[in-house]
Order: structure tokens, then C-alpha cells, then sequence
């Protein structure tokens, strides 16, 4: 399992003036994908994987998405999806399912009750 954090997770117990928002500017794509490409590529080198299926849960999730593509991922699911944007779920390549809490508009722009329209863009079937 991969230190997504490089050290740095969100603790449990977080002092009370802890800033989600300035956490995660150093947990951007370009912190976070060399670590997820890595993995994948220790994976497929070292220990022979041929498919391989990921799950993401909240910050997780929106590496599921990026990395969901032919030679990387090949199945994904997420549960509390964030910060996952739009061109990331049209990008998928593989089978994806989502676990979504709810209409919470205030962690992403993309809104998993609003995922039909890309799913079908995208030729997969959803189910409800």
C-alpha cells in the first residue's frame, strides 16, 4: 500500500483551527500521481500483476478516476468520492462504481447524482 501522504494524513485528532483546503495544497495531482504511478508500476514490474482494480475512498477516489485507463487501472470504485472533477470521470476507460454520500456540493465539482449524462457519454451503464 502506497503513502498516498507522504507522511502527512489528516489526523483523527486534528487541532480545531486544522484547514482542510491548505492541507491539501500539497496533496495535488502533482504530488499525488508519481506516488499512484509508482504502485501501479511496482505492481505490473515486480509482482507480475496483469489487471489490476483500485478503491478510493474521499480524497482516494479521485485517483481511482485519473488512473482509470487502458495500461494503468482497469476496474475502479469509490466511496465518498472528492474532489474528483469533471474531465476525470469522462476520462474513464474501465468499469467504475460509486458509493456517493449525498448532494454535497461543497467538497467537488463533480456530483455523483448528477453522473448519468457522463456515464452514458461514456457508454457505461448505471445503475441506481
Amino acid at each position: 500500500m502506497p503513502d498516498m501522504f507522504k507522511g502527512d494524513p489528516v489526523k483523527l485528532d486534528r487541532p480545531a483551527d486544522f484547514n482542510i483546503m491548505d492541507w491539501l495544497k500539497n496533496h495535488l495531482p502533482d504530488k499525488t500521481d508519481p506516488i499512484v504511478e509508482a504502485a501501479l508500476k511496482e505492481m505490473k514490474e515486480k509482482y507480475g500483476c496483469k489487471k489490476i482494480g483500485a478503491v478510493g475512498y474521499c480524497f482516494g477516489a479521485k485517483y481511482v478516476a485519473r488512473f482509470l485507463k487502458k495500461g494503468k487501472i482497469d476496474v475502479g470504485y469509490s466511496a465518498h468520492p472528492s474532489f474528483v472533477e469533471e474531465d476525470e470521470l469522462l476520462g474513464i476507460e474501465g468499469p467504475f462504481s460509486i458509493a456517493a454520500a449525498g448532494e454535497r456540493t461543497h467538497v467537488s465539482p463533480f456530483q455523483p447524482w448528477k453522473a448519468p449524462p457522463y456515464a452514458s457519454r461514456n457508454r457505461r451503464d448505471l445503475h441506481r
